[in-house]
């Protein structure tokens, strides 16, 4: 008897009672765009922090700010002040830039790929990262706003080889690719300027494109 809210690739189901709002739609975005930065900062300085910890600290520090700009609207506690979408994007990759690291080479990368839970709950994959990271490697994890974006690029190729969909639902698709993409402008640009120390993640064009 609890209702629940189920969200796919292929749009949200029927959920009576529940309306999304244009508000709705930027703050989920917004996040999404936000965890996936976060995630890329962390895993490529935590294993080669010269302060034990550091990295994951930091990590904690911008999730709660991050947390406090969508529960209280903007306003961050920790802050004492009004923050913005481009601005923590743009602070968070300038302290992951400043934290101190190990002067040593780049370690083998290890890729974690799979069913969407699985591959990034550690419940779920026996902390696969942490496995990883501990054998001397650093992890690589895809983004979570791609597994979406995926869902939403195919739906071309789903209408000209199969049939499948309607011409009002991939004018819906592309819409929204090219909203989401505009969310990820500033993340791409400051991750860029940091010349090469972060990954900047492919758009979902050029992901295609390889996957020719």
């Amino acid at each position: 008897q609890v209702p629940v809210l189920a969200v796919s690739a292929q749009g949200l189901e029927n959920n009576p009672g529940f309306q999304i709002s244009m508000g709705t739609v930027q703050r989920g975005v917004q996040g999404l765009v936000l965890g996936d930065l976060l995630q890329n900062v962390l895993l490529r300085t935590r294993p080669y922090e010269r302060i034990e910890g550091s990295a994951m600290e930091l990590y904690q520090r911008w999730d709660a700010i991050t947390r406090e700009f969508f529960e209280h609207g903007g306003w961050s506690p920790s802050l004492n002040r009004r923050v913005g979408f481009t601005w923590m994007i743009n602070q968070i990759v300038a302290e992951f830039d400043q934290l101190p690291l190990l002067g040593i080479a780049r370690k083998p990368r290890v890729g974690v790929v799979g069913e969407i839970l699985v591959k990034f709950q550690p419940d779920a994959n026996n902390d696969a990262v942490r496995v990883i990271e501990e054998e001397g490697c650093e992890a690589v994890l895809p983004g979570l706003t791609a597994f979406f974006l995926q869902g939403m690029y195919t739906a071309d190729y789903k209408w000209d080889m199969f049939g499948l969909g309607t011409a009002k639902g991939r004018l819906g698709q592309k819409a929204g690719i090219w909203l989401i993409e505009q969310f990820e402008r500033p993340m791409r640009r400051a991750l860029a300027a940091t010349n090469g120390k972060f990954d900047v993640p492919d758009t979902i064009a050029g992901l295609a494109d390889k996957a020719q």
